[in-house]
């Protein structure tokens, strides 16, 4: 049957050829996560390399997610200009190239403009696998891309580990980043090998009209959604960039246990983003969203605690089980809300690299003064904030 469908239809790609690319994509974003979760485990590591204190070299946080909003737009005119796997082999070779002289850099500045263009690099491949694995599945790409952002979490679980042996072995971080680099050139060579997949072609009966009238979403619509969007994003970056050092704070060494801590987050993180799928199936966004705010609110809470460090693994724990769902979750309830989904994704999008921006950077500037406290205290407004943006949007039904 397979080969009747590709002689009547020679563009039609093959089964084996979808499995392979689908393939391509999820080993791609295991590596995306691999590389994309070094800095925060090693930021204490990093500041010492640049002579400054961690408040100010958490400024990085900010930088490198600006690279990632400029990322995500070169990705886009990229991808309408030439094949998807050679945008995903332009941003891997610089994800590389910067991910061996990052650990060598000496100056604040430098550093600055290494991770500023690692954000772009690394959205290149990000957007680019993104957009890929839906014009290769189309209207079932679901499973798909939900499977694609679970190896993301998988390829972070192992950044914590790496940073925690290097400094154990070296003293150093040098070989995480050298280690992570080798990792790429695999996946140079093999998604060169791959037929990239063609655009999907847009259905005219779906296509919007440009008679249609626009359509208005009130103000305080935007504020609440924006508000969420910042506080989902933010809240997960805060434990991306943190965590490691929280650890060390509470007593744990540097090359061994904080690392494992930060693994566990992903760890968990990772299994909130598999048990958001059948969830999803079974109860709505919002009941959804309402769930992963309130286990990351008692995850918080459990980090406060002073108290035996098997509380501090279990609130580590929880809050990734329970910020994992928010944001693909927020996307479909915020989508159900309205009609011009594009737009609203945009915004979103904009939105929570600001907060992925700003919420990193501000912990960074109290986080030696202020101790351990820090962390889970913001995570715990984090929540309460989004708990109340939440409910504000559940009352607007824009879509009849």
């Amino acid at each position: 049957m397979t080969s009747l469908i590709a002689a009547l239809n020679p563009t039609a790609p093959s089964a084996r050829l979808q499995m392979r690319q689908t393939l391509t994509y999820f080993i791609a974003f295991i590596v995306l996560g691999l590389a994309g979760a070094l800095v925060g485990p090693s930021i204490s590591t990093l500041a010492t390399n640049t002579g400054v204190s961690l408040s100010n070299v958490s400024i990085i946080f900010v930088f490198g997610a600006l690279g990632r909003m400029v990322g995500s737009a070169i990705a886009g005119a990229l991808l309408g200009r030439m094949r998807g796997h050679i945008v995903i082999v332009i941003g891997f070779i610089g994800m590389m190239s910067l991910l061996a002289v990052m650990p060598l850099v000496t100056s604040l500045w430098v550093l600055i403009v290494v991770l500023f263009t690692f954000g772009i690099a690394e959205c290149l491949v990000d957007v680019s696998t993104n957009t890929l694995i839906v014009w290769v599945h189309g209207a079932r790409v679901g499973p798909y891309m939900n499977g694609l952002h679970l190896m993301f979490g998988v390829g972070s679980i192992f950044s914590p580990l790496l940073v925690a042996q290097s400094l154990q072995r070296t003293a150093g971080v040098n070989w995480a980043f050298w280690l992570a680099a080798l990792c790429i050139l695999p996946m140079l060579l093999w998604v060169s090998r791959i037929i990239s997949p063609s655009h999907l072609p847009i259905n005219p009966t779906t296509a919007p009209s440009a008679t249609q009238p626009a359509e208005k979403i009130p103000l305080r619509f935007w504020v609440a959604a924006g508000v969420f969007a910042f506080l989902a994003v933010g809240a997960e970056l805060l434990m991306v960039g943190w965590t490691f050092n929280f650890g060390v704070l509470m007593g744990m060494d540097a090359t061994s246990t904080a690392g494992t801590l930060a693994s566990s987050f992903w760890l968990w993180f990772t299994f909130g983003r598999l048990l958001s799928i059948p969830l999803a199936t079974r109860i709505r966004p919002f009941q959804l969203l309402v769930l992963g705010i309130v286990i990351t609110a008692v995850g918080s809470l459990f980090m406060l605690l002073s108290a035996p460090s098997l509380i501090i693994w279990l609130g580590v724990g929880l809050v990734g089980l329970g910020v994992a769902p928010l944001y693909p979750t927020m996307l479909t309830f915020l989508g159900g809300q309205v009609k011009n989904v594009a737009t609203l994704t945009s915004f979103l999008f904009i939105v929570a690299n600001f907060g992925a921006m700003v919420l990193p950077w501000a912990v960074g500037q109290g986080f030696e003064a202020a101790g351990r406290w820090l962390l889970p205290v913001v995570q715990l407004v984090c929540q309460l904030l989004s708990l109340l943006a939440l409910l504000m949007l559940s009352r607007q039904k824009l879509v009849s």
